[in-house]
């Protein structure tokens, strides 16, 4: 039985307040908004550990399918019981499927409103989160519900704005299928992210997972610095997993059966496509993002690409030092200067440079 079930919780006789809880169906009501809040904050932190993600319109959601799926389990009994009497069953039949289209056109109207993209809380909040939940649900001292519900009000709240103050960082992925370095440059807070190639599947899921453990739900811009494999194979991946806002190819896309297939991409998910002039020095500009391409007479090349925040620019230059191994400096504004070897290797490794 709800706390508010209690005989500790109900109002003083003879009031407006003690006549509505004591109607049957307010009760009803009642016990319905409560079962939905619980089956929300229920899937509150599995959805965050598994998924990343806070729905904040499912609770509404659930309270307004209630009483369809009631009607749509009590047609089905009624159908497999009635199955001998044609007529009787045809009826349930129908019940069953109308009251399934409702149920399924108002998950996708509450689905429609959007999800947030949070970061993954610890496993000991988690745990803090669910006893203070049961102790919600089971609690039959007004003091102890209060706490409860106000451990679990304060941790969603954390959960939910401590995006907005994590710190900003660069995300490096080399090796794998793919010699290329992927780049990933998550500024601070939840705003879009960039990205500087995605080389293959191996590399574009860590990026996908680093982008949902973040809680950034869209990508500005996905810039391919060539159209060979090992620059875009993997970026289908990144166009379907996560909304990009622009995808920056080489203008020659058609020599790589992948840069094709991305290009097909991006017009299917709605996202803006430039594409780079060919030349051995190719300079491009697009907003907060400056791009510059080199290529030198034995084939060796180096792209250096500047990405403006508002709080500081991020400088990235990769060159080949050698077969296998790039050459990695990464120049941020108020903090020192960084250089590193990636040493192309079968499993990809995964490096973080703070903003």
């Amino acid at each position: 039985a709800s706390a508010l079930e209690l005989a500790r919780w109900m109002p003083a006789q003879g009031g407006l307040t003690f006549f509505l809880v004591r109607t049957k169906f307010t009760r009803t009501i009642i016990r319905s908004v409560i079962t939905s809040l619980v089956a929300w904050l229920s899937g509150i932190g599995l959805c965050l550990v598994y998924q990343g993600i806070f729905v904040p319109s499912s609770i509404i959601t659930n309270f307004a399918i209630i009483p369809f799926v009631s009607l749509f389990s009590a047609a089905v009994v009624v159908k497999i019981l009635m199955f001998p009497i044609g007529p009787v069953a045809k009826f349930a039949d129908f019940i069953s499927e109308r009251s399934l289209d409702v149920i399924r056109s108002a998950s996708e109207l509450g689905a429609s409103f959007g999800n947030e993209y949070l970061l993954k809380p610890p496993i000991w909040m988690l745990a803090v989160f669910y006893v203070a939940l049961v102790v919600l649900v089971v609690s039959r001292r007004k003091k102890v519900f209060l706490l409860s519900a106000s451990i679990i009000v304060i941790m969603t709240s954390f959960w939910y704005w401590k995006n907005s103050f994590s710190p900003g960082s660069v995300f490096v992925i080399s090796g794998g299928d793919s010699q290329e370095p992927v780049i990933a440059v998550c500024p601070p807070g939840r705003r879009g992210a960039f990205i500087v190639n995605a080389g293959s599947k191996q590399s574009a899921k860590p990026v996908l997972n680093i982008l949902a453990k973040r809680g950034i739900d869209c990508v500005d811009t996905l810039l391919i610095c060539e159209s060979r494999k090992d620059f875009c194979a993997g970026a289908r991946y990144i166009l379907t997993g996560s909304k990009v806002s622009c995808l920056v190819m080489p203008e020659k896309y058609k020599q790589s059966w992948f840069s094709k297939m991305t290009i097909e991409t991006a017009y299917g998910s709605g996202s803006e496509i430039k594409f780079l002039s060919a030349g051995e020095d190719v300079m491009f500009s697009k907003g907060n993002l400056t791009c510059r391409f080199v290529e030198n007479r034995i084939g060796e090349s180096s792209y250096f690409i500047q990405f403006i925040l508002p709080e500081s620019s991020v400088e990235i230059r990769i060159s080949d030092k050698k077969r296998g191994c790039k050459k990695l400096e990464i120049r941020i504004s108020g903090s020192n200067n960084k250089g590193i070897e990636l040493i192309n290797t079968s499993i990809p490794v995964l490096k973080e440079f703070k903003l």
